[in-house]
């Protein structure tokens, strides 16, 4: 729902830095921030697999077992 929610605002923001800087380099910082976000996601993904499962499994989803960790080496 955030995602939603903010449409608007996003939209509204990026139209005005369009209007100051222009339409290609605003695209374009949107295009970064996507790649810098989706990069932090990445680096946090192992920390939250633990929890995210035990809530699915709170929530009956799924059996309360927990599977061993393949997400590889952590650093």
């Amino acid at each position: 729902m955030m995602f939603l929610g903010m449409t608007p605002l996003g939209s509204l923001l990026a139209g005005w830095i369009a209007g100051r800087i222009g339409a290609p380099i605003t695209v374009a910082i949107g295009g970064a921030a996507s790649v810098i976000g989706g990069a932090v996601f990445y680096r946090k993904w192992p920390a939250m697999r633990a929890p995210a499962r035990e809530l699915v499994a709170a929530q009956g989803m799924m059996s309360p077992v927990t599977p061993p960790d393949i997400s590889g080496p952590r650093s």
